[in-house]
């Protein structure tokens, strides 16, 4: 999977179908068309220059790929979290605009029919209601007609807009139906919802990360001080400790030595090889910071190779450092951890086998994706003490010792080591 920065991650999904069948309908269930171009909303976000498709529609209506191709995740302030698919087979991009949430990850293959979000409100510069905007841009990144479009309604296939009385879509007026159908999905590995950030910035470009489930959208705050939670019953500390954890780090398959900087012959994103893994590079700034366009390399034929070859992973146990800022973490159970002083790093390495760092573009919550994020029920502990935290939805949970931690129906295996302090 492939993370862009401020960040996120790509999560393969294996092979694909081709994306030049005829595009789909791009949600699913019946809606009327309420804007396109040159239809009595104009100006700069419908003119002619900018075509674009804008479906009313409540919240939470499951957005759907229009053909088979890349993710890539973001938002601003006008439009909201949306959607961009690069559908290598044509060399076009199509948008899904203005979502509550996502339901793929950055650098995801996606298919045709997929579910990929949920329709929404956000861009509060831009949008005035929940609805879809959907619009296409070719390989320059120009808008183009969305052109024809089919959705199964009732068992039967109908081609839009020509089943609405129409030859193309801005011969439509404003806000004129009757709906656009569609029923028509695909299950693509389990359904899951990444609820998109807060940017740090905003405009056109800004990455959003996407997170986990619960407690995903943030770090959880550091565990308590070693005394044990109001309510928690522990029993007293045996004389003969049972087998604590044994901390290590997982080993990484490396497909490009570590801080290459590359991309496909077939698309502009830039990516950078860190702690085994491929990481988007989406701002300028970054790249400098990372080594300049003077050592991009070209290191596949096209991004779906590179997606299929390269599969993101989190980091767990791994230190690295954010780009921009300089910060230095700590992954462990799925969150970052703030290291203050190198010396600690060397700390945690002696114990788990590590060694170095990884260097990854900076932005708003870099760490919080680098790792992959946190589950109820993970289990850590502090160096140099014997206590264990456990995070569940409620909070942190305290015990005192491995005879505690057992007896309350976890385990020691695969506890997270978190720093001293």
């Amino acid at each position: 999977m492939i993370c862009s920065i401020a960040a996120v991650a790509l999560g393969g999904v294996g092979a694909s179908a081709a994306d030049d069948e005829p595009d789909l309908v791009p949600f699913l269930g019946a809606y009327a068309l309420g804007c396109s171009w040159d239809n009595g909303c104009g100006g700069g976000h419908h003119g002619a220059s900018t075509p674009a498709l804008d479906f009313p529609m409540p919240e939470g209506v499951p957005i759907v790929a229009a053909n088979a191709g890349v993710a890539s995740l973001w938002e601003d302030s006008c439009a909201g979290r949306y959607i961009e698919i690069w559908h290598s087979g044509v060399r076009k991009y199509s948008r899904y605009l203005h979502l509550t949430s996502f339901a793929v990850r950055e650098g995801d293959r996606v298919e045709r029919g997929q579910i990929i979000g949920y329709s929404g409100n956000t861009g509060s510069d831009c949008s005035t209601g929940p609805h879809l905007h959907y619009d296409e841009l070719d390989a320059t990144r120009k808008r183009v007609d969305p052109g024809t479009m089919t959705g199964l309604g009732g068992g039967t296939w109908s081609s839009y807009p020509s089943a609405l009385g129409v030859s193309a879509w801005n011969q439509m007026g404003a806000f004129w139906g009757p709906a656009v159908r569609n029923d028509h999905t695909v299950t693509v590995g389990t359904p899951t919802t990444y609820l998109g950030s807060t940017p740090t910035t905003t405009g056109p470009g800004t990455t959003v990360p996407v997170a986990t489930t619960a407690p995903a959208t943030t770090q959880p705050p550091g565990p308590p001080t070693a005394t044990t939670v109001p309510g928690t019953t522990v029993p007293p500390t045996p004389t003969t400790q049972p087998p604590g954890p044994v901390f290590t780090t997982p080993p990484v398959a490396s497909a490009l030595p570590e801080g290459t900087l590359f991309r496909a012959t077939d698309a502009p994103n830039v990516y950078v090889y860190a702690g085994g893994s491929p990481w988007w590079v989406p701002d300028p700034a970054q790249l400098d910071l990372l080594g300049g366009w003077g050592r991009v390399q070209v290191a596949g034929p096209n991004l779906d190779t590179l997606l299929t070859t390269m599969p993101w992973r989190p980091l767990e146990h791994r230190a690295f450092v954010e780009a921009g800022s300089g910060t230095l973490y700590w992954c462990a159970g799925g969150s970052p951890w703030p290291l203050t002083t190198v010396s600690e790093l060397a700390a945690l390495q002696a114990i788990t086998g590590g060694s170095g760092w990884s260097v990854l573009p900076g932005g708003a919550a870099t760490a919080q994706w680098a790792c992959g994020g946190t589950l109820p029920g993970t289990v850590f502990q502090r160096r140099g003490t014997t206590s264990f935290w456990v995070w569940t939805a409620g909070g942190w949970t305290t015990y005192a010792d491995t005879t505690a931690l057992l007896a309350a129906g976890h385990t020691v295996a695969g506890a997270h080591l978190l720093p001293a302090g």
